[in-house]
């Protein structure tokens, strides 16, 4: 079978809040391990943009493939399952569950996959500890740093080995220390698991790490860098 050209695939896609226009038919194209930014003001589009592809929002008009897949095609069930197996999310604010230790708030989406206790809890550890948070397995999220919970968050999106990982702002929060602690592990993402990588951040330096910068400005790809 022939290699598809692209491993996501955006066409056209126009978004609507009453009469607000948000994404005024956004299109482009991202191949299997690239690390693509997203850059736009508050309010061009960004996080809009990011939900839809996470399939955490639908566009009224447009197409989105992942990997083959028509996602927007999909039932409510079936996206469900696709956004656990193959979607990997990290947020600006972390979005760590504040009960929890690093190692749990890891391993829980591998459980809702299915896998058992045992396995989701060893497939977390093990990527802690390539994380450099092998001593912080037991810690919950007030006894780490910013840039730990990030990293328990990078962890915690790459887990079920997805398809694609979406990040929106996830240096906003950070001081410049670490922001780039964060902007080298992407970096080592990309390079260690080949990983897809869709980013949105004001953050420059974050964005010129990436192969290609897509600037969004008023719903609509405005130039490519």
């Amino acid at each position: 079978m022939e290699e598809q050209a692209f491993f996501v695939k955006v066409e056209s896609l126009r978004k609507s809040y009453g009469s607000l226009e948000v994404l005024r038919g956004v299109s482009f194209h991202v191949k299997k391990g690239e690390y693509v930014a997203i850059r736009g003001a508050s309010g061009s589009g960004k996080t809009t943009l990011l939900q839809i592809l996470g399939l955490l929002d639908s566009p009224q008009e447009g197409i989105v493939e992942i990997n083959g897949v028509s996602t927007l095609s999909l039932s409510e069930r079936e996206k469900d399952k696709f956004r656990n197996q193959r979607i990997g999310f990290v947020f600006q604010f972390h979005e760590l569950l504040p009960e929890f230790t690093a190692i749990e708030n890891v391993a829980l989406p591998a459980l809702i996959r299915g896998l058992s206790l045992k396995e989701a809890l060893a497939e977390a550890k093990k990527l802690l500890v390539e994380l450099s948070l092998g001593e912080r397995l037991s810690h919950k999220p007030f006894a780490l740093s910013g840039g730990e919970k990030q990293r328990v968050a990078v962890a915690r999106a790459l887990i079920n080995k997805p398809d694609l990982l979406l990040a929106d702002e996830p240096s906003g929060s950070l001081d410049e220390a670490h922001k780039e602690e964060l902007h080298q592990l992407f970096e080592r993402v990309q390079q260690e698991y080949n990983q897809t990588m869709i980013i949105a951040t004001h953050d420059e330096l974050l964005a010129s790490r990436a192969d290609r910068i897509l600037q969004l400005e008023a719903g609509q790809i405005s130039h490519i860098k």
